[in-house]
């Protein structure tokens, strides 16, 4: 079924992810460009939809994308370390500094709310061992003659 000969030239048949990844984009917006277009739909053996999309639509998305030395659009910073922005977009560095600045302060509140709750151990051990130390006594005083 990969390629079918027809009025309207060659289409082939994609399940919905299959042809969202074609298309280099996501289910949903394949799903919405499927329906938009009209392309016809039909149910798979397996369960799945398979969706009619033309060879030429395929080949115009293709020509479309961008290519640098790194390939399409998006490969270029498959390989992106902390510190290197070569190929982010102005906003990317700004975004990137306030997650790490808010990450830092989650730290600092879970670092604080572990230190309060060791405190709060502590206290907790030293007033049962009080409170077992006077029941014992208060026992002792009980069983013993006067």
């Amino acid at each position: 079924m990969a390629g079918e000969g027809g009025a309207e030239g060659d289409i082939r048949w994609e399940t919905y992810p299959a042809g969202a990844q074609l298309l280099g984009m996501k289910v949903e917006s394949f799903r919405r460009l499927a329906i938009r277009k009209g392309w016809r739909r039909t149910p798979g053996n397996d369960g799945l939809a398979r969706v009619a999309i033309p060879v030429a639509e395929i080949g115009w998305r293709e020509d479309r994308r961008y290519h640098d030395e790194a390939g399409p659009k998006g490969d270029a910073r498959d390989g992106a370390t902390p510190g290197n922005t070569s190929g982010a977009t102005a906003a990317e560095p700004l975004a990137f500094a306030a997650l790490v600045d808010a990450l830092r302060r989650e730290r600092e509140g879970r670092e604080a709310a572990e230190a309060a709750a060791r405190q709060a151990t502590e206290v907790a051990a030293t007033a049962t061992a009080t409170i077992w130390t006077e029941r014992n006594l208060a026992m002792f005083n009980l069983c013993s003659p006067t």
